[in-house]
């Protein structure tokens, strides 16, 4: 299966009044095409700080300390800020936690879908608003005609959960980084949502990095799970021939594996 992310060594610092803070220390994982990587972990793990270094996206008094992050064989921790604004939205995509402060209130929910499409592909206006409601068809907005139009207080929190969903998949990524995607919603919008992101990796083939702390979800999305405490991935699990049957394997079997014995 083709690997498109490899993460290897990763190491993130903070400077704080309070000196440096070893956020991420020294973890490795990568992604396949199709497949879904869940990382759990306690707030303060640095599940969210990881995603946030693939996508570009590390607050201003955080670094990568060491480490690399291969996306189609290149190292874009290398990158610079111009040369990521062509990765961002376009090859890996994100699902931000909070659908209620993530979306623009002055801006129609079509714009915020569209303005990736005419940046990274090029698109006129009316086939961007022509594919805005494709895809918010394609995750069940009903009336899409005419909610296109509207702006982000006209829907409910599950509804804008679609929205940023759909926003993400505007320029059919490769990777989709779904940071905590549910966690604001009651059970039943949980579920549909769940359901919706699994429908369309099976439509679309891209492999996703499903950041959560509810081990309920990732029962229901995971192919695979990599656990994060103080930092580290200190275990890691997979599933195997039956989608209840999973394989544990401990921090020393993971030191073990990756040295070769």
């Amino acid at each position: 299966m083709e690997k498109l992310l490899e993460v290897k060594g990763l190491k993130i610092n903070f400077e704080t009044q309070g000196g440096l803070v070893q956020a991420v220390r020294g973890i490795d994982f990568d992604l396949s095409a199709g497949e879904t990587l869940a990382i759990v972990g306690e707030s303060g793990s640095g599940k969210s700080v990881t995603s946030k270094a693939v996508m570009g996206l590390l607050a201003s008094n955080g670094s990568i300390a060491e480490g690399t992050i291969l996306y189609g064989g290149r190292d874009i921790t290398a990158m610079k800020e111009r040369e990521f604004e062509h990765l961002r939205g376009k090859d890996i995509a994100m699902i931000f936690q909070d659908p209620m402060t993530s979306l623009n209130p002055c801006m129609t929910i079509g714009k915020q879908i569209s303005e990736s499409m005419i940046k990274h592909q090029k698109l006129g206006r009316k086939e961007a608003d022509q594919r805005t409601i494709e895809l918010m068809r394609l995750v069940e907005i009903k009336d899409a005609e005419k909610r296109y139009k509207q702006y982000p207080h006209q829907f409910s929190g599950g509804m804008r959960q679609r929205i940023v969903t759909a926003a993400a998949l505007a320029c059919n990524p490769r990777i989709l980084i779904c940071d905590e995607p549910t966690t604001a919603l009651d059970v039943t919008i949980q579920a549909q949502i769940i359901d919706l992101i699994k429908d369309l990796q099976k439509k679309l083939k891209i492999g996703i990095i499903f950041i959560t702390h509810d081990l309920g979800v990732v029962a229901n999305v995971a192919d695979r799970v990599a656990v994060m405490e103080n930092g580290r991935i200190v275990e890691l699990i997979w599933r195997q021939i039956a989608p209840e049957h999973w394989v544990l394997l401990t921090q020393r079997e993971l030191d073990s594996l990756a040295a070769g014995k």
